[in-house]
């Protein structure tokens, strides 16, 4: 007998039978919808929200769930099991850009004809937890729209280890498949498409083993640059080296094209992060694996792109005050405002610079009242726990470790410019990176370049000259495996701490 499942706000209904996980369910629907650690039942993040008939609650449900929770029938969607017909509501909201998240298109010098014929193009940042899709008049050289969406392949876990994993067990053509189910109805009109992503992004998509990129000497199967017919026409940006991808490649036209000072430190914060140090002598790139921490993905209070995202938290009139995304209440913490907290917390003494949240008897009235047993319960409801604090501090370190191998390696003398990818925009200030120990000292200009990644791959979309710049450009990147560097651990582990 088949019973019926309702998603409500998605107009949409499902027909299966008794005894179906539902996250199989929103998998077979294709529904939006993130999974942290991958469906493994750890984090306890993807909740929803039986409005009938609520399955029983598992053993895992009830340890990760509160009673309350239990009680107005939240279940997790990788362990509730569908035995009746039900409606069921997705928790959480859609996803908010930034005002700052790309540059204006005239800013750039972007000439010559484009690369296809086509009225209207479109241009993809296919990022690890992300995508942002914007569409393109080509005639006039403008942006139409922009959509920002949830990487779909998040059922198969949050960073391009897991997706790697997914690939090697035979997943890969759905890695794929997911990828242009979503992509295609949003393509209508368009006569291509131009797509900048990390090497595991791009060569998952272009339907690649990942064989080459999961053991040494971690090369992509294939370069990038170059074109595909179906499902739709399409350009992939071409790839730096090992794992640095077309988003890297987009980033260095982007440079190129505002005439970016040098020498400068280049960073692309995001759940794998690119390092770049440019001189007069040419540029050295680095891969960083910093996890999806800056993308507020895998931390307690932490919801990205979306409605009531924090942004950035400061002290005034005896309070914090939370700047959100949207305006509207704090719900919890993006990348930027993570690190914004985290940077005041070191400022307040609340953290010692090992990381250590203090104990009650150690701090200040103000925080004493905020320390919990598990961390800091913020006034907003917001909760920052020691594992959370954990994962900046890998994430900080993985960063931090690669600029100063590329500045060992390249005599820099003076001040260095400091140029800040991803959806970070104007949210961080340069004093917060550097008490945090993410950027130098010697850093004195702090220019935030927004999504670089969709906007060299928009540019590519309207101008061929831009296509053949930005191949130019790879050809004239030095790659540093840090893996190989001697010393590199010794280096990794000193930047663990928020010392500088």
């Amino acid at each position: 007998m088949e019973i019926r499942v309702r998603w409500r706000g998605l107009d949409r209904e499902t027909l299966t039978l008794p005894g179906v996980k539902l996250r199989y369910l929103l998998t077979k629907e294709n529904i939006d919808f993130p999974f942290p650690c991958g469906g493994e039942g750890l984090c306890g993040r993807c909740k929803v929200k039986f409005l009938e008939n609520p399955p029983l609650p598992t053993r895992v449900e009830r340890r990760l769930l509160s009673s309350k929770e239990l009680e107005e029938g939240v279940r997790l969607a990788c362990c509730a099991v569908v035995e009746e017909s039900t409606e069921v509501e997705l928790l959480g909201g859609g996803t908010v850009v930034p005002p700052d998240f790309l540059l204006d298109l005239a800013d750039l010098a972007v000439s010559g004809p484009p690369p296809r014929e086509g009225a209207f193009s479109c241009a993809l940042d296919l990022g690890t937890t992300t995508l942002a899709l914007s569409l393109l008049e080509v005639t006039r050289g403008s942006r139409v729209s922009v959509e920002v969406m949830t990487n779909p392949q998040r059922i198969w876990g949050e960073d391009v280890v897991s997706r790697m994993g997914a690939s090697l067990e035979g997943k890969g053509r759905d890695l794929a498949g997911v990828i242009w189910d979503l992509l295609l109805p949003r393509l209508a009109g368009a006569s291509y498409l131009v797509v900048a992503g990390n090497a595991v992004m791009e060569t998952t998509l272009a339907g690649y083993p990942v064989d080459s990129l999961a053991r040494y000497p971690f090369q992509a199967p294939f370069p990038g640059g170059e074109w595909r017919e179906k499902p739709f026409p399409h350009y992939f940006m071409p790839l730096v080296g090992r794992f640095l991808g077309g988003d890297t490649a987009a980033l260095l036209l982007v440079l190129d094209l505002v005439g970016a000072e040098k020498p400068a430190l280049v960073l692309d914060l995001g759940t794998n992060a690119e390092v770049l140090l440019l001189t007069p002598g040419g540029i050295k790139a680095a891969s960083a694996p910093a996890g999806p921490a800056f993308e507020g993905v895998g931390i307690s209070s932490g919801i990205g792109l979306s409605p009531g995202g924090v942004t950035r938290v400061e002290m005034g009139g005896g309070e914090l005050i939370f700047h959100t995304l949207d305006g509207g209440p704090p719900r919890g913490f993006c990348g930027s405002g993570l690190l914004s907290l985290v940077a005041l917390l070191l400022r307040e003494g609340v953290l010692e610079p090992s990381g250590r949240i203090r104990e009650k008897g150690e701090l200040a009235p103000f925080w004493r009242d905020k320390r919990g047993e598990a961390g800091l319960i913020l006034d907003a409801g917001l909760i920052l726990t020691q594992e959370d604090m954990r994962k900046v501090q890998l994430a900080k370190a993985a960063v931090a470790s690669a600029w100063r191998v590329l500045l060992s390696l390249e005599e820099v003398e003076g001040e260095l410019a400091l140029y800040v990818a991803g959806a970070f925009g104007s949210s961080l200030t340069l004093e917060d990176l550097v008490v945090l120990g993410m950027v130098p000292s010697q850093v004195r200009r702090f220019v935030p370049m927004g999504n670089a990644s969709l906007l060299g791959a928009e540019v590519v979309a309207l101008s061929h000259s831009c296509m053949e710049r930005v191949e130019e450009l790879v050809r004239g990147v030095e790659v540093v495996d840090l893996a190989l560097w001697e010393g590199y651990q010794e280096v990794y582990l000193e930047c663990l701490g928020f010392s500088g």
